[in-house]
């Protein structure tokens, strides 16, 4: 028996040992595989963000050529000489009051319609590959107020339409694109859509939509036309959707979706459209510099230039500043310059004008991002901006 005993308890440590040499050479093996798993994940990382930065830096080099821009002799990182691009073509471009109230629209619209539907991205349409019911992915377009690399000029119309691997930012004058880390300036004159095909698909598919609705059913046992056929008692029904694929192409630049019901797909183009024939209309005109405002005998300009000499710049961030502007009788000729500088103060561009080595451009900032939200004819605008440039004495 003691024997017997002693046995056990042997058998019973050598299994012990087993297990935990086994749990052991599995850890080791989870460890690894996490490793590996941890450094391919970096590697692509760090090829990514590589190759993002070598294709904003073409980007960059194709906005310069394509709109003639200047060239900072400054030592910036990428980013910033993409915002200083794209602020220099928002700066060059005049937008009508009637376009932003068209852009409103359509910036509403496309919200409405992306945020009460599924519109699904599909990676292999992404890769070029024809679309079937078992390649649809589960990645949803959504609809955010962002803007391309914080670039405040129209922050409040602006927005983005982003799902994996893409990314389009609207603004009244042109559409950015990202995708797979490559990036597209589009004139809306030369976008298209396009959405002359459909899926069809069943529940029993396991591809269904969220939110489609079927548009018709199919039976067991079905008369040639499709509907049921009365002589079977036992003749279940199938439900069928109708998935709709809409391509946005812009030259050699194309990204397509799959939306879950037509109506969405009518909507999209509608709003695109209208907006489309809107910059027919009213199309967008080159805008006038602050800079080039000629103030060297204006009576107005030497007033707010003697404010400051007496009083500091500071004075342009109080309230007592707008009421001295109504004691020189401002209003008369430029009924719009007390609003435009009561909005100035609100939204702190006063305060920033204020601070050293500001100068004209920002000036030129301002004026695209409040002309949205007043009611204006651009030489006034320009003119009462360019007499808080000629008060404070600002470089060019």
């Amino acid at each position: 028996m003691k024997n017997s005993g002693v046995i056990g308890l042997i058998i019973l440590f050598i299994i012990g040992y087993a297990l935990i040499a086994i749990g052991a050479v599995a850890a080791i093996i989870g460890l690894g595989i996490g490793l590996s798993f941890l450094i391919s994940w970096s590697v692509k990382t760090i090829k990514e963000t590589k190759l993002r930065r070598e294709n904003k830096r073409l980007f960059y080099e194709d906005l310069i050529s394509k709109y003639n821009l200047s060239i900072t002799t400054e030592e910036k990182k990428i980013d910033e000489l993409l915002k200083d691009a794209i602020s220099q073509i928002l700066a060059m471009q005049s937008l009508s009051p009637n376009i932003i109230n068209a852009f409103s629209k359509f910036k509403s619209n496309f919200n409405q319609a992306i945020t009460s539907a599924s519109i699904w991205s599909n990676d292999e349409l992404l890769k070029g590959v024809s679309c079937n019911s078992s390649s649809l992915t589960r990645h949803n377009i959504s609809f955010e107020e962002r803007r391309f690399m914080d670039i405040s000029i129209y922050s409040d119309f602006s927005f983005l339409l982003k799902c994996k691997g893409c990314k389009m930012f609207f603004y009244p004058n042109f559409v950015i694109a990202e995708i797979n880390c490559t990036y597209h300036i589009l004139d809306y004159h030369n976008i298209e859509l396009t959405n002359d095909e459909c899926i069809y698909v069943t529940e029993q598919s396991g591809r269904l939509i969220r939110g489609a609705s079927p548009v018709f059913y199919e039976y067991l046992h079905q008369r040639v036309n499709g509907g049921p056929d009365r002589r079977y008692k036992n003749n279940p029904s199938t439900p069928v959707y109708c998935h709709r694929i809409f391509r946005l192409n812009s030259g050699s630049f194309e990204m397509q979706f799959v939306a879950a019901s037509g109506q969405t797909v009518d909507t999209l183009f509608k709003s695109l459209r209208r907006f489309q024939q809107d910059l027919k209309t009213y199309p967008i005109g080159l805008s006038k510099r602050i800079i080039d405002v000629n103030l060297s005998s204006n009576e107005y300009a030497s007033q707010i230039r003697a404010i400051v000499a007496e009083h500091g710049k500071d004075i342009l961030t109080y309230r007592v500043f707008i009421n001295l502007l109504k004691d020189y009788k401002f209003t008369r000729e430029y009924p719009n310059i007390i609003s435009i500088y009561e909005h100035m103060q609100q939204h702190g561009y006063m305060s920033r004008l204020i601070e050293p080595d500001t100068g004209y451009s920002f000036l030129e900032d301002v004026k695209h991002n409040i002309s949205p939200t007043i009611n204006h004819d651009e030489d006034e605008m320009n003119t009462v901006l360019a007499f808080l440039g000629y008060g404070l004495q600002l470089n060019s």
